[in-house]
């Protein structure tokens, strides 16, 4: 039971319990969601239940396992159509990808036709975390990544959130070197919008 296992484990189950505590107000806006809800601050609500975005997490960790290291868009794309079936668990996005993996298309292609959505950043942790402690291998590989299902600013999200994961189990590192590694290893687009 070692700190980085702490750390691995602490970031799996973190976002997994952030996804499933959001799931039920998605797509709401925060004032909407405080005047209807209040503060949500435990998993009553969505009584454990997880989105696509836990799923396609789950999927990637999986494919890291399986590789025994870091993957590439290859590797997930050869997941993603075994797993991303039509079912109500996955939003169209994410059932596009499939189909077009499906049909021959390169992973590293099939992002540039699909709707624009946070998909690739919602589920990129994983990516930060088999590159722990090194942001630019983090940030490379989730451009990669990312690709299977977004384009353009996307992206450029995921690339920011993989990197500060892998910042962030940096021994001793402070909040403020997690969130300027986010920034460097982002667009100037999402960079501004980083605080």
């Amino acid at each position: 039971n070692t700190r980085l296992y702490q750390k691995v484990l602490g970031c799996m189950t973190g976002a997994a319990m952030g996804d499933s505590m959001g799931s039920t107000v998605e797509c709401l806006h925060h004032l909407a969601i405080k005047k209807h809800f209040g503060e949500i601050n435990d998993l009553s609500l969505s009584k454990g239940r997880i989105s696509d975005d836990t799923l396609i997490r789950l999927a990637t960790y999986a494919t890291i396992a399986e590789k025994r290291g870091r993957i590439s868009a290859l590797d997930l794309a050869e997941r993603w159509m075994r797993e991303v079936t039509p079912r109500e668990e996955f939003w169209i996005t994410e059932l596009f990808v499939s189909a077009q993996l499906h049909m021959g298309l390169s992973p590293r292609e099939t992002g540039l036709h699909n709707i624009r959505a946070d998909d690739a950043a919602m589920a990129i942790d994983p990516i930060g975390v088999i590159n722990c402690c090194n942001p630019r291998n983090a940030a490379a590989d989730a451009r990669d990544i990312a690709e299977i299902s977004q384009k353009g600013i996307e992206v450029d999200s995921a690339m920011a959130v993989a990197a500060a994961v892998a910042t962030a189990f940096v021994p001793n590192v402070r909040i403020e070197e997690v969130i300027e590694s986010a920034r460097k290893f982002s667009s100037g687009v999402v960079s501004s919008k980083i605080d």
